[in-house]
């Protein structure tokens, strides 16, 4: 697909809270930093990734 219609949710990586559970507290950092790092990647495509407050729960879930 045409990469300047990619967006956050596109490249999000969703968990459970079930699988959330499951991760040691560095398992978690990293996927905060991966998330946060998406949502760069996707910014800088020119656009705004999606609304800040799915985003924040994004960032955590």
């Amino acid at each position: 697909g045409d990469i300047s219609q990619l967006c956050f949710e596109d490249v999000a990586v969703r968990l459970t809270d079930e699988e959330w559970a499951l991760l040691d507290p560095d398992q978690r950092a990293l996927h905060k930093d991966v998330m946060e790092e998406n949502w760069g990647i996707v910014a800088s495509l020119g656009k705004h990734p999606c609304g800040i407050d799915h985003c924040s729960a994004a960032l955590i879930s």
